[in-house]
Formats: C-alpha cells, structure tokens, sequence
C-alpha cells in the first residue's frame, strides 16, 4: 500500500454549485470523469494552496 497527501478545493458560486473539473479522456486516472479541483502534493512541497493553484493551471 502507498499513501499520499491529497488536497482537493471545493469552489462555490452564488448559486452553491460546486465547480468541478472534467478529466482529460486520455489521463491515466478516472479519464473523462468530473473531480473536485486538487492533486497529489509533492513531500517537498509545503503549500497545499499552491498544490491546489498548480492543477487547476494544468487543466484550463
């Protein structure tokens, strides 16, 4: 077994819809799937909002 930090961000808007990202279909990992904005977290990275920033900028 591997365990891994994880962060995920949930975005709201007025409405209280959550923002969700549509996976690539060719990604390795839920391809074409709708996931919370988030990825894994790097041990020598220290801001988990960063992380956060890093994938939402990969997917858009």
């Amino acid at each position: 077994m591997r365990i891994r930090q994880m962060a995920a961000a949930f975005l709201f808007n007025s409405r209280e819809e959550v923002l969700f990202l549509r996976k690539n279909c060719e990604s390795a990992f839920l391809p074409g799937r709708l996931v919370p904005v988030g990825d894994h977290i790097e041990p020598d990275v220290p801001d988990i909002q960063w992380s956060i920033l890093e994938d939402w900028e990969m997917n858009n």
